[in-house]
């Protein structure tokens, strides 16, 4: 080890995290984050990885990423090891082979802790990215803050922790994602129209109104609002404040006052011209809801109200490719009940497309510093296991905000124009300007403890 904190002349980071040639939100956000570096920095840095969940790639990077452990079941079918699941064995195999400066860890903060175990990291430098999702942050995690640099993905993430760890009396960082914002970009409405002619299916016109979604099947992410979203857009089958526009039950009785205090509600017209488009991998046994069922309860059809990427749980689109799905659709809707950050909100804003949100954590903070969306309300319901808060969007509401965004496309427009804006200011340039900071105040503070020593 060099004096002044480096093994050579470039600085060396173990990055522990999701691999990052795999389709998630945090290998997407360590593509860009160390993409960057390397870019901005060039000759600065050496990067190698333990990769999480290393499955099927959908691009390359230009550092070594080594899968964590498997293990084949009494069936022959290969599963991660548990043993190894968030890297513990692989972090300390890499630890001794490639003598990092710095170890990154990126994930949710309960799978970052072992990191903060001396018998792993053994003195070196350890900078931690937590993705908190919700309030509040399980027990037992203090220890995070032994780390030499403690780094959130927002202000609702920091204050979450703040609020859920006793005495805590260091600081904590906050960085954003970055938006990549030379690959998710505006296209015009006459180029996205024609994009649609190509790709769409044909009972989908180009001049129609799409609404799109990007995520896993979880519990958390509550994407079964969209289905009954879309049954009654297309349906119908509400009825809607002739004040205020705000959406509501069919059964809402006469004279009965909408909550602007005026009782003038009418009945709603069926949106033919509206669908749904849900990127996510489908089928038998996925996800926690099932999406036949989900279709069945609300009488939506594939081919007919909505239609599906064809992706599976080990394939996917493309890095290069996923841009393309924002450029088909008009708006986003990000109706999840707790992220860490919403890299889908982010894109989405990139690529100059309003989001429909649920107000509630970090993606609720991103898109409305942005001026980027409408938010919708709901209802704070704790999830199992861990009574983390998680928000259930009122379905009127997100039927209320969609029209609005069908009704003015000027203001759909316009949110589109602001969040492009917002994420330029935070574009991966701008980001890897940030993690470079941090990076070099980390080992400027190991130099001077030498200095010190010595």
């Amino acid at each position: 080890m060099n004096p002044d904190g480096y093994s050579g002349s470039r600085a060396r980071i173990l990055i522990v995290t999701h691999s990052a040639v795999t389709y998630t939100g945090l290998a997407e956000v360590t593509r860009n984050v160390f993409l960057g570096l390397l870019r901005r920095f060039s000759g600065q840095y050496e990067f190698r990885q333990v990769g999480l969940f290393h499955s099927t790639a959908v691009t390359t990077v230009p550092w070594e990423i080594t899968p964590t452990l498997t293990r084949r079941t009494s069936s022959g079918k290969q599963v991660y090891a548990r043993e190894d699941l968030s890297g513990e064995l692989t972090t300390l195999r890499l630890i001794a082979e490639f003598s990092p400066d710095i170890v990154f860890g990126f994930n949710d903060p309960q799978k970052l802790l072992y990191l903060c175990n001396s018998s792993v990291c053994d003195g070196r430098l350890l900078v931690l990215y937590a993705s908190i999702d919700g309030i509040p942050v399980p027990k037992g995690l203090s220890g995070l803050l032994h780390a030499d640099r403690f780094v959130t993905m927002s202000e609702f993430s920091k204050e979450a922790f703040r609020c859920s760890v006793d005495g805590l009396g260091k600081e904590i960082d906050v960085v954003y994602a970055p938006a990549d914002t030379a690959r998710f970009m505006p296209i015009p409405r006459n180029v996205r129209e024609e994009m649609r002619a190509d790709i769409c299916p044909t009972w989908m016109n180009p001049g129609c109104f799409i609404m799109g979604w990007v995520g896993r099947n979880q519990w958390r992410k509550q994407m079964w609002v969209m289905y009954p979203l879309i049954q009654l857009l297309r349906s119908g089958n509400y009825r809607f404040c002739n004040h205020c526009g705000m959406a509501a039950p069919k059964a809402i009785p006469n004279g009965h006052s909408c909550r602007c205090g005026h009782a003038e509600f009418e009945d709603a017209a069926p949106m033919m011209d509206v669908f749904l488009w849900i990127h996510l991998p489908v089928g038998s046994g996925e996800g926690d809801w099932p999406v036949s069922e989900l279709e069945r309860l609300y009488e939506v059809q594939a081919g007919r109200d909505v239609y599906y990427t064809d992706c599976k749980p080990d394939s996917h689109l493309s890095a290069g490719d996923m841009p393309k799905l924002y450029q088909l659709w008009d708006v986003l809707l990000m109706l999840s009940g707790g992220e860490g950050f919403g890299v889908p909100a982010l894109e989405a804003m990139a690529s100059g497309i309003p989001v429909v949100y649920s107000d509630y954590s970090s993606h609720a903070e991103v898109v409305s510093r942005g001026c980027a969306g409408l938010p919708v309300s709901g209802v704070l319901q704790p999830s199992t296991g861990d009574c983390i808060l998680r928000l259930v969007a009122d379905v009127y509401d997100a039927v209320t905000r969609v029209r609005n965004l069908y009704a003015d496309r000027a203001v759909a427009q316009a949110l589109g124009e602001s969040g492009r804006r917002f994420a330029v200011n935070g574009n991966c340039d701008a980001i890897a300007d940030r993690w470079n900071s941090i990076f070099r105040e980390v080992l400027s503070g190991r130099q001077s403890r030498v200095k010190c020593e010595t």
